[in-house]
């Protein structure tokens, strides 16, 4: 398991000062990125070696908000996995409160011939732990989404690939949620189902809003590039805010 602190900035807030879904899920995979850089091979040396990790499906729960400069303890690790999907968990603390957890598949692909390799196939030697999965890493959409709105892949969204960076998908997702500012996404699950590149217009759709007990939200998400290849589909749960009032 590897552990790193963090202050959460005012820019990782959304403007009523809750920390966004998207800063969250930075913190998470800014974890992994160090636990490669300090334990190797880091990402850019297993991309210059032609190999590179790709998030392919991430389940978080959130059980309480955080607000600017709050310290925090993140920890991640890899925990196995089967066949092609390399498996890494995720774990937020403020003191000795959990905040969130995650839990990821990752496939290791080979750039130039596109193809996945299996988990043990490359020697890595990051310190592991236990497999805390989440159940809801694979979800079922609804039938019934209605189309949204548009958006166009921008430069600043873009990672080293070119391709919208995993964690902008949130960003994405919070423009389009009509509760933004009654609710927080306390919960989340994605599936990247294919990439989108600089420049590639996104069609959104959405569903209606399903309500399970004490106000709780449900919401999915499907995302389809111009070729009508699905991009993302994604499954949020949104809690009142008056729940976390002090």
């Amino acid at each position: 398991m590897y552990e790193e602190r963090f202050a959460i900035s005012s820019h990782d807030v959304d403007p009523l000062g809750a920390l966004r879904p998207d800063a969250l899920l930075r913190l998470m995979q800014e974890t992994a990125n160090h636990q490669m850089r300090d334990e190797r091979p880091s990402y850019m040396e297993l991309f210059e070696a032609g190999k590179a990790f790709l998030l392919s499906r991430m389940a978080v729960e959130v059980y309480a908000p955080l607000h600017q400069y709050e310290q925090v303890c993140s920890a991640t690790w890899p925990a196995g996995g089967r066949g092609a999907a390399h498996y890494r968990c995720s774990r937020i603390a403020r003191g000795d409160e959990i905040i969130a957890r995650g839990f990821a598949h990752w496939a290791l692909v080979d750039v130039h011939s596109h193809r996945l390799e299996r988990v043990g196939e490359t020697p890595l030697h990051y310190s592991d732990g236990p497999l805390e999965e989440l159940p809801q890493i694979r979800f079922r959409l609804p039938e019934n989404l209605t189309e949204v709105g548009r958006h166009t892949v921008l430069y600043h969204e873009t990672d080293v690939n070119r391709h919208l960076n995993n964690t902008r998908y949130l960003d994405l997702l919070v423009d389009f949620l009509p509760e933004r500012e009654s609710h927080l996404m306390t919960g989340f699950s994605l599936h990247y189902a294919s990439e989108a590149p600089l420049g590639e217009t996104l069609t959104v759709l959405r569903s209606e809003a399903a309500e399970e007990a004490d106000g709780v939200l449900l919401r999915s998400f499907r995302t389809v590039r111009s070729d009508g290849r699905v991009n993302l589909e994604a499954m949020v749960r949104l809690t009142p805010r008056a729940r976390f009032a002090q």
